[in-house]
């Protein structure tokens, strides 16, 4: 227990350095990416058991996420902005996850749905280099203009990234779930071993 809390106060420590030392707009990022992480944590409250209660409070969550979404671009700080973005986002996703209502079977729509959720991430991390590398191997110094071949010529450019994406997807993210078992399996033999 000692050793526990030893150790909890030594990255409570380690985490307020870093924080401080990265500056005020990443740790509102940060703090923004918390509250995603939060909800994947948190509980459901009691509170919301309740269906029409959990309806009205989602159908009043949306709405004031569009709300938000309309005055941010009047706030001084575009970081301001973005945490009330993030938190109007957050409590909208966590009152429409733990809504009661299940899909009983598993349609197309669902199936894709899934399947773009499981390559999102990796999409937001490998689009801008790649598009980047297009940009500069088949698009001169001069902007294309918005005509009919070049809106196909960037659907295509479009369609690729993400299918780049997808392809790196299934090498990396489709596998979180085995890794983290992996290593939570290897935690659990280490408790295990010392105790």
């Amino acid at each position: 227990m000692v050793n526990s809390l030893k150790l909890r106060l030594l990255y409570g420590v380690f985490t307020s350095v870093i924080l401080l030392m990265v500056g005020s707009e990443i740790r509102i990022y940060f703090l923004v990416w918390l509250m995603g992480a939060l909800i994947n944590i948190s509980h459901t409250s009691k509170y919301l058991n309740n269906k029409n209660i959990l309806n009205s409070l989602s159908f009043l969550s949306i709405l004031i996420l569009c709300i938000t979404l309309t005055i941010a671009r009047f706030l001084p700080s575009e970081e301001i902005a973005d945490f009330l973005i993030g938190i109007s986002t957050a409590v909208m996703i966590y009152l429409l996850v733990n809504n009661p209502s299940k899909i009983r079977q598993e349609g197309a729509y669902e199936k894709f749905s899934k399947g773009l959720a499981g390559c999102s991430y990796t999409l937001y991390l490998v689009h801008m280099p790649i598009l980047c590398f297009i940009r500069a191997c088949i698009i001169d110094d001069r902007p294309w203009q918005p005509d009919i071949f070049h809106l196909f010529l960037g659907l295509i450019v479009a369609i690729f990234v993400f299918l780049y994406a997808v392809v790196i997807a299934h090498f990396t993210e489709a596998k979180t779930d085995r890794f983290r078992n992996l290593i939570m399996s290897w935690i659990k033999n280490r408790r295990l071993n010392k105790a």
